[in-house]
């Protein structure tokens, strides 16, 4: 059987602010087509991860694979492997320019690629929202217009926009009242699986984490604790700060109404 190939490879990533190391020595692997999740709590460095991986952050030093290829900080690649990597964020509406519609947040992306055309912008941002389950008249809409799921929805859209292959989910789920978690974490799953999208997923819940992951990593303080398969780190777990973090989601769970 054909192993699945890496997609993303972190190799010795260590990140430092003034005197404080955030990362240290990050190895990982993520294999094509599936979502590898990076569990922990605030300030573990989950997010760190992903913002060197798409550039915003430069790491003190390590080295960023992506298809194969060395990434550096000014992402000397092409405008088409770079459309390939994309973000969704955690507060959907501070995502968006409140001056602009979402049809003219939409075309920033398409742009910044190569797609100068208005009728096929126009296009590609209708087919987008209708992936989504946004009807395409919401690209009249601006972002307060939107409610908190819907918001979400237009920022999976925007990133899907220019067809990327990898796109970094930072906390997308945890701005959104329990009501909607589950739908948009079902529509992730769904355009995943339809359109073979890679996925790293940051999140503070470590059974949110387990319901959408194939594989995953566990953070504390900068440092990857443990990783493997998701069920075998969940039912399985080696290192005690796991195991007090699944306890702690657990007993959050038995007091709330997550849905995941």
């Amino acid at each position: 059987m054909t192993e699945t190939p890496t997609l993303v490879r972190l190799r010795q990533i260590c990140f430092r602010v003034g005197s404080k190391d955030i990362l240290e020595d990050i190895d990982l692997e993520i294999r094509a087509g599936e979502t590898f999740g990076l569990v922990g709590p605030s300030g573990s460095g989950k997010s760190t991860v992903g913002r060197i991986i798409l550039g915003l952050l430069r790491q003190t030093y390590g080295e960023v694979f992506y298809d194969g290829k060395k990434l550096d900080f000014r992402w000397q690649e092409s405008g088409a492997k770079r459309s390939e990597i994309q973000m969704i964020f955690q507060n959907p509406l501070a995502a968006f320019n409140p001056r602009r519609q979402i049809g003219e947040s939409l075309e920033l992306p398409i742009r910044n690629f190569g797609v100068t055309q208005r009728g096929e912008m126009r296009d590609r941002i209708a087919e987008t929202l209708t992936q989504v389950g946004l009807d395409p008249r919401f690209a009249m809409r601006y972002p307060h217009e939107l409610s908190g799921g819907q918001c979400q929805r237009a920022g999976i859209a925007r990133a899907l926009v220019s067809r990327p292959r990898f796109i970094f989910l930072d906390e997308p789920l945890s701005a959104l009242d329990v009501s909607v978690q589950a739908q948009v974490a079902n529509l992730l799953k769904d355009l995943q699986a339809s359109l073979g999208l890679t996925y790293l997923f940051v999140a503070n819940n470590l059974l949110m984490g387990r319901y959408m992951s194939d594989r995953v990593a566990v953070l504390d303080k900068g440092r990857v604790i443990e990783s493997g398969a998701v069920d075998q780190i969940f039912e399985q777990p080696e290192h005690p700060f796991t195991r007090r973090l699944i306890n702690a989601s657990l007993s959050a769970r038995h007091h709330s109404s997550h849905p995941l």
